[in-house]
């Protein structure tokens, strides 16, 4: 990947998170960024960890970053790679985080991302601002660690798709019926 491709979604990101917070009180881009230089600068990977939360966060379709990236000169390869990527990382309105998930099970670019995720989610409870602090909720740290385990279950242990979800789903107790 060009390194300007990194670049070029640094700056969408910060653009559409100026405004927000985590929920510990940071700025939401500091997580964004975060996410990105989990990977190389000439990672396609940087790119996508700056524009994971994009599409679900802010008022952004996969279209409207489509041409964003097009109009400041993304080639249309990675520009694919990219779209295709966030959108298996985007959760949707009414899906189970475990659905979300299993989605991200079909693309080894996505799942790399979402553990760098992951990891810097679960990093951010451990934020020392006593006057920004909130600490993380059981219900969310233990989301995220099931996440965890099943992305590393199917990418290290090349357990299947329909697997990875059944195992999930036993440790959770969540249906996705």
């Amino acid at each position: 990947m060009d390194i300007k491709t990194g670049v070029i979604a640094a700056n969408i990101a910060a653009e559409y998170h100026k405004f927000q917070k985590r929920w510990n009180g940071d700025p939401y881009i500091t997580h964004t960024t975060a996410v990105a230089n989990s990977f190389q600068p000439d990672d396609i990977r940087h790119a996508i960890g700056h524009l994971h939360d994009v599409v679900e966060d802010c008022n952004v379709t996969l279209d409207q970053l489509r041409m964003m990236l097009a109009d400041n000169g993304v080639d249309f390869t990675e520009r694919g790679i990219i779209i295709n990527t966030v959108d298996c990382l985007t959760h949707r309105v009414g899906e189970s985080y475990l659905d979300s998930i299993v989605r991200v099970l079909a693309n080894r670019l996505a799942i790399s991302v979402k553990l760098a995720d992951i990891e810097n989610n679960l990093k951010s409870d451990k934020n020392t601002d006593k006057k920004t602090f909130k600490p993380m909720s059981k219900h969310h740290r233990d989301k995220y660690l099931l996440a965890r385990f099943i992305l590393l279950q199917h990418f290290y242990h090349d357990l299947s798709i329909e697997d990875a979800a059944y195992k999930a789903q036993m440790i959770s107790g969540e249906s996705n019926g």
